[in-house]
């Protein structure tokens, strides 16, 4: 292509080059922390085969914990209590602080601190729905002794997107904003059900199946 200039061909090569620099050193730090140690000790191609499905498979057990998608957790899954908990944020101009959740039976409710004292009140819902809300719908800052402003506002699930608009005092006009209360920022023991021992039961079985072929494949080829 002609009409490409010379320095942008030359950035692309570099570009792609720094790439598969970077996975040649990623697979190659592996090997040399996890699979060729093993190897050494059980010789022969065989079990290195196996050793590197092995580690494949457990590999793959723990992506697909961490990649699959957040499935919304209600307050019936929670134990009972007050717990710190994470809130991500659309926007860096709403910045959550500390965020207290209290679980109640079937009932959630969160006292956010936001980094700013910008906003007088807060709306669950579009910005739309806020301009035609009542009073009541909306929650009004606290100030804390520390000058902070805090709000209380009920929690439908975490894991979950929700609407949340906030009216600026010094703009006097609603902003949308978009947040998450992030469930495995939680406590030990605060769900009910929490899947990370399970994963290491998986990763646990999967080590110790792998200790047992590479014994018998070991036993076989010793006869």
């Amino acid at each position: 292509m002609p009409w490409v200039k010379e320095p942008l061909i030359k950035g692309v090569a570099i570009a792609s080059g720094a790439r598969k620099s970077v996975t040649e050193r990623v697979v190659k730090r592996f090997n040399q922390r996890f699979l060729n140690p093993v190897a050494w000790l059980y010789s022969g191609d065989i079990m290195k085969k196996i050793i590197s499905v092995i580690m494949l498979v457990i590999m793959a057990v723990c992506f697909c914990s961490c990649e699959k998608e957040l499935t919304p957790i209600y307050a019936d899954e929670i134990n009972d209590g007050t717990y710190n908990i994470e809130v991500k944020s659309s926007s860096s101009m709403f910045k959550i602080i500390d965020c207290q959740l209290t679980v109640a039976g079937e009932k959630m409710t969160a006292v956010m601190t936001l980094s700013g004292t910008g906003y007088e009140k807060l709306f669950l819902g579009t910005r739309e729905e806020a301009d035609i809300a009542p009073d009541s719908k909306f929650s009004y800052f606290i100030e804390t002794t520390e000058g902070r402003y805090c709000y209380e506002i009920p929690v439908e699930a975490l894991d979950k997107e929700f609407s949340c608009a906030g009216f600026s005092i010094r703009k006097q006009k609603w902003y949308d904003r978009t947040l998450v209360f992030m469930s495995d920022t939680l406590p030990d023991g605060a769900l009910k059900f929490d899947p990370v021992p399970v994963i290491i039961i998986v990763t646990a079985a999967l080590l110790v199946i792998s200790a047992a072929v590479i014994i018998i494949v070991k036993r076989k080829r010793g006869k």
